[in-house]
């Protein structure tokens, strides 16, 4: 196997392996099977924002806020048109977004030999993605009102 013309797989293969890699993640948690379908549109949602703003568009400071604010925006609608906890729905796509978020650069940033892959610059990006992945939900929380909350009490999503 010569390395020197090794390609990488196309990233339209991602979409093909997403539904499989969402019902996966579905069954380690437990989600209700019922529930496997929105759960593929709320993080398919999710990805297309993210795969449009950070592959295409080169916009990696925003783009797991607006994926984030996505996601939730689709789980509370599918909340409150169902009357049911969005949370379950939204976990799948989370589990996708951090690991997309922070962990590929950190690996890359290792394994490229690249001296701006310091410790303290992981726990930075670590740290700007959770925030950013809060400030997305919360944000989405406040356009549509999650399903069994009190509007006074809005405090978490």
């Amino acid at each position: 196997m010569d390395l020197a013309v090794c390609a990488p797989v196309s990233m339209w293969w991602w979409w093909l392996a997403f539904p499989v890699s969402i019902s996966s993640i579905c069954l380690l948690i437990n989600v209700h099977p019922r529930n496997w379908p929105m759960c593929n549109v709320a993080a398919g949602a999710m990805f297309a924002v993210f795969w449009t703003l950070v592959i295409h568009l080169q916009l990696e400071t925003i783009g797991p806020v607006v994926s984030a604010f996505v996601l939730g925006l689709v789980g509370n609608v599918w909340g409150r048109l169902f009357r049911r906890n969005a949370y379950s729905i939204m976990l799948p796509g989370i589990m996708l977004l951090v690991p997309g978020s922070v962990g590929v650069r950190g690996i890359m940033s290792m394994f490229g030999g690249s001296e701006t892959g310091s410790g303290a610059q992981l726990v930075s990006q670590m740290a700007q993605t959770s925030l950013s992945i809060m400030i997305g939900l919360f944000a989405s929380s406040f356009v549509v009102h999650p399903h069994g909350k009190k509007l006074s009490a809005l405090i978490t999503v």
